[in-house]
């Protein structure tokens, strides 16, 4: 069940509706928050997270908004350990912080 929500998630992540990938967005970020506590899902938590990278650059601001909430879900109460996991994560926020006059 997990699995095809993420799936469906990310396949509405890619729609033409601006709407659409940023409500996508949001919902890929509930479930990285609620799966990112077990193991079970590491598959899950990887296609996320791709899904989300390429969000972060969204030409809508709405969009890169939603991905990069989402993505904060990914360090939420985060150890080091898992840190090191989503460093790809990490350094696509910090470049967003540094190009993107929308966060400003």
């Amino acid at each position: 069940l997990t699995g095809g929500i993420i799936d469906r998630a990310v396949q509405f992540s890619g729609v033409t509706s601006e709407q659409i990938r940023s409500q996508a967005c949001k919902l890929l970020g509930l479930c990285v928050e609620k799966l990112r506590i077990s193991e079970a899902f590491t598959d899950e938590l990887d296609t996320a997270k791709e899904a989300l990278l390429v969000r972060v650059t969204d030409k809508s601001q709405a969009v890169r908004n939603g991905a990069i909430k989402a993505c904060g879900s990914f360090f939420a109460g985060s150890f080091d350990a898992e840190e090191q996991e989503y460093n790809d994560v990490k350094i696509a926020l910090l470049w967003s912080m540094e190009h993107d006059p929308s966060l400003a």
